[in-house]
């Protein structure tokens, strides 16, 4: 996970009220140049995918949680080498 932009984030144990509920919550920052490959892999044809790598750490007050890492999928032989900037007016397909 070197060659693209990176996003961190992080999860953590879920006080959970309900059976259906989530056992972590948390949030990942997606930058805006992993935004603008996601897009740039759909216009290509390719599902645009993030990878995530977790590793446990433990805060400053002692709470467990999991620090998360991110990045777009690539396939090797993909074409889709660089960011490209799209314009303000490109439609955003979500």
């Amino acid at each position: 996970m070197t060659k693209f932009p990176k996003a961190e984030g992080a999860v953590f144990a879920h006080k959970k009220t309900g059976e259906k509920q989530p056992d972590f919550k948390g949030k990942l920052e997606v930058t805006r140049e992993q935004i603008e490959m996601l897009i740039q892999m759909g216009k290509s044809g390719q599902e645009p995918k993030l990878q995530v790598a977790a590793w446990n750490r433990k805060s400053q007050a002692g709470q467990t949680y999991l620090y998360l890492k991110s990045e777009a999928y690539m396939k090797e032989e993909s074409p889709v080498t660089s960011v490209e900037r799209f314009a303000p007016d490109d439609d955003i397909p979500f």
